[in-house]
């Protein structure tokens, strides 16, 4: 209900208001096909952690046209910026699989979103991360990817990582916080994991360590912005 709100509102002030680009304000598009270009790619993209996991950003984050555009998306449910968001990502994911052959036997890798704590989701109206894995699912018409919804869940209430500074704090903060409700479906597959922002990286470690715990083959992360 509350993504279906805001979905409804935002019809509604587009009308009044229409769109207009974030970074040149001309209107027309959120990003135009002019600035789009100009989005800066995240800096040192590939990314390996002190877990071994592997994270792959798109933009810079301290972009103010992709910080801005994420803070519409995260918090407003604006589809219009994450479909160019995706189709960005969904890009990038398309060139890694085929640079570094990361399938065995082709087999599709599950897409799996970060959860939220079940009050925050309630709060908002809905998962922006779910939603970009939705949107990633439909552009590859499960040809690679298939959208695993609600398999990772997320127990507890955590604070949020950028509010704690020291990295063993951010590991206690997030430390078996979350669960995987389908074993037999992770188990021997490869998976993506997904979340709108890169920062101190620990929250996607502490997911993937609990799907290699649950039987996962190989996981990769990704993100829009680092």
């Amino acid at each position: 209900m509350g993504y279906f709100i805001h979905t409804m509102f935002s019809r509604f002030f587009d009308l009044l208001f229409p769109t207009k680009c974030l970074r040149c304000n001309e209107e027309g598009s959120i990003v135009c096909d002019e600035c789009f270009p100009e989005l800066p790619p995240a800096p040192q993209n590939w990314s390996r952690r002190p877990s071994g996991l592997p994270i792959e950003a798109v933009f810079d984050y301290r972009d103010p046209t992709v910080r801005r555009g994420i803070w519409l998306w995260k918090y407003k449910g604006r589809r219009d910026i994450l479909n160019i968001f995706a189709r960005a990502l969904y890009d990038q994911l398309l060139q890694d699989l085929g640079d570094q052959a990361l399938f065995s036997g082709n087999a599709p890798f599950l897409l799996v979103p970060i959860p939220l704590a079940f009050w925050r989701r309630r709060m908002r109206g809905f998962n922006q991360t779910e939603m970009l894995a939705q949107v990633l699912a439909s552009l590859d018409n499960g040809g690679s990817f298939i959208y695993t919804p609600e398999i990772l869940k997320k127990t507890r209430g955590t604070e949020p990582q950028t509010s704690l500074m020291e990295r063993a704090a951010r590991l206690r903060n997030i430390k078996d916080c979350f669960c995987v409700t389908k074993p037999e479906l992770v188990t021997g597959k490869n998976i993506i994991l997904l979340d709108d922002v890169y920062t101190t990286g620990t929250t996607l470690e502490g997911a993937a360590k609990t799907l290699r715990a649950a039987g996962a083959k190989k996981v990769r992360a990704y993100t829009i912005a680092h």
